[in-house]
């Protein structure tokens, strides 16, 4: 196959993506035809809003300003922005729906708070 557009956004998208995981077979025999069947479907939004979560729980420096001083809410939402891959559409506004998802998986939904900095007057957030 030539070397097109299209051809190119298929193997971006692919790498970007998580592989299907087959589903564990206790039959040593699998019917050509039956093989797709096994396969697990995967939950691209469930991927993705892990890679957030993730994305921030393996930041230390940003935990321990989180449990001090807070960090800023867009500080937030480009981690995670980073962290996803290019070919998701509108990737600036899913990170920013993320921050919320990944601040109650790693603290708990009501561990942390957001304020208003009296120096730059942005939204930050901070652990309780």
């Amino acid at each position: 196959m030539g070397n097109t557009y299209a051809r190119i956004l298929v193997e971006r998208f692919q790498k970007a993506t998580p592989e299907k995981k087959p589903k564990e077979n206790k039959a040593s025999i699998v019917d050509k035809d039956d093989a797709n069947t096994n396969d697990e479907p995967i939950d691209n939004l469930k991927w993705l809003q892990d890679l957030a979560v993730n994305a921030i729980k393996n930041d230390a420096g940003i935990i321990q300003r989180l449990r001090a001083e807070g960090v800023p809410w867009g500080g937030l939402n480009r981690i995670i922005a980073d962290a996803l891959p290019d070919t998701l559409e509108d990737k600036a506004n899913f990170a920013f729906s993320c921050v919320p998802i990944a601040l109650n998986e790693i603290f708990g939904k009501s561990s942390w708070d957001t304020f208003k900095n009296e120096n730059t007057g942005k939204k930050w957030v901070h652990v309780k």
